[in-house]
This record gives structure tokens, C-alpha cells and sequence, in this order.
């Protein structure tokens, strides 16, 4: 996974564990930690889906981006 800004090594370890994670092994975490656990792996995915936004709308801009030079580029 690729290193996101502000995100410190444990909270990445942290997202991975959480994406990776099987849903029994999931279900079992969940029914053993408290609600702080709970919000915090909430704001580690809404991190990561901001991010994955972000990762779409430039991927979005540069195929946007390459059609358009495309027509000026003798290929």
C-alpha cells in the first residue's frame, strides 16, 4: 500500500489489517475492542477512500489530459 500523508506507520499497518482482514477474523476484532477502537478504524477508511477519490479523479485527468494532446501529437 502506498505511503499516504499523515498517516504514520502503525496507522498504515493498522489500514492493512483492516482491508486485509478475513470477516470472521473482522467480526471477532470487532466484538473485542471499544468504541475509540471502532471510530478510529473509521477514520482510517474514510482516509483511505479520500485518498482512493483522489487517485481516480487524477487518473481521470490524465487520460482526459493524454486524449487531448493525443489529437496535436503526431503518432
Amino acid at each position: 500500500m502506498k505511503q499516504y500523508d499523515g498517516l504514520s506507520e502503525e496507522d498504515i499497518n493498522n489500514l492493512n489489517f483492516i482491508v486485509n482482514a478475513s470477516d470472521e477474523v473482522l467480526r471477532d476484532w470487532m466484538n473485542h475492542v471499544g468504541e475509540d477502537d471502532l471510530d478510529y478504524a473509521h477514520e482510517l477508511l474514510e482516509m483511505l477512500r479520500y485518498r482512493l477519490l483522489d487517485l481516480a479523479a487524477e487518473q481521470s485527468e490524465l487520460s482526459e489530459a493524454k486524449n487531448f494532446l493525443a489529437r496535436y501529437v503526431n503518432s
